[in-house]
């Protein structure tokens, strides 16, 4: 009986990573020759990389931009030739891979008839499916974070020396995908600094975890420092710090769960909200449970 158990939820997985591939490869032919500015920023880095093979980890242009995503289009570049399309399935690869990596990170956090569905949620948010498709850094950035945290999350069950240095690794790495990462970053050394406080079981492993991120991240906090600048470019562009324009941020973002999402066509049909219904459902359901399985872990 487990051997049926096992094996029908692993079919069940595999299924939903193929609907997630299709949905994200599907039709891609009329956007085969397109670019929106911000791709073909990115598209022209990646060039610059096969052109002139250097190690940097940060691009000025375009108010700055973490260089992960460009090396990894540029490998694509080299293979398809530099258009779009090759742009566009290195997205896809991209967001497939997230799909495949969500599940380990949902097995430590749940179990594996839950770590399966999660995985078949991911396949047809919408959101993941659009992002998926376009030439965009963002879309790198949950791949290497549930990669990271699944890493992380291991080591600390199962105390395995590996497991904590590929995790601190990733966390490393996770700093050259996006810039949000760098609070994800902040959050994971705070947690790993609080287990070399009060657990002293995996004090050293803790340690181990954040040297090897700080040692990963480190090229390009030290860009940063000397180029303050590009540091907060964007950030300055796009923050909003006072008082009324937190609030207003914070009744904006709420409506884009269920109500009223991104104007922006790049990013999303126009005013679609993050969950359609039956997801947005599910997605309070798991917020109601949570305390319960917080408690069970």
């Amino acid at each position: 009986m487990m051997n049926r158990t096992v094996s029908r939820v692993n079919w069940l997985l595999i299924t939903f990573i193929l609907i997630g591939a299709f949905l994200r490869f599907v039709d891609l032919a009329p956007m085969s020759d397109t670019l929106f500015q911000d791709e073909a920023f990115n598209g022209n880095d990646a060039v610059s990389l096969l052109a002139q093979p250097r190690l940097t980890p940060f691009f000025d242009g375009n108010n700055g931009r973490e260089s992960g995503w460009m090396y990894e289009i540029a490998a694509f570049i080299a293979v398809f030739g530099a258009q779009p399309v090759a742009l566009r399935l290195a997205a896809v690869m991209t967001g497939v891979l997230t799909l495949a990596a969500l599940y380990p990170l949902a097995c430590e956090l749940m179990n594996e008839r839950a770590a399966t569905w999660s995985v078949g949620a991911l396949a047809v948010l919408f959101w993941h499916m659009h992002l998926s498709r376009i030439a965009l850094r963002a879309i790198l950035m949950p791949l290497v974070g549930a990669l990271a945290f699944a890493f992380l999350m291991r080591a600390y069950r199962r105390g395995r020396r590996r497991d904590w240095i590929v995790g601190g690794v990733l966390v490393g790495l996770l700093a050259y995908t996006y810039l949000a990462a760098r609070l994800w970053i902040g959050y994971t050394l705070i947690l790993l600094a609080m287990l070399v406080v009060v657990d002293s079981a995996r004090r050293k492993h803790s340690l181990l975890a954040a040297g090897l991120a700080l040692s990963v991240a480190l090229p390009l906090i030290t860009y940063l420092i000397l180029n303050p600048a590009g540091a907060i470019e964007r950030v300055s562009e796009v923050s909003r710090l006072g008082l009324t324009e937190v609030a207003d941020n914070v009744i904006v973002w709420l409506q884009a769960f269920f109500h009223q999402g991104s104007p922006l066509e790049l990013l999303n049909l126009a005013n679609r909200p993050i969950f359609d219904p039956f997801l947005g459902v599910l997605f309070l359901i798991g917020l109601v449970a949570l305390p319960g399985v917080v408690r069970a872990r």
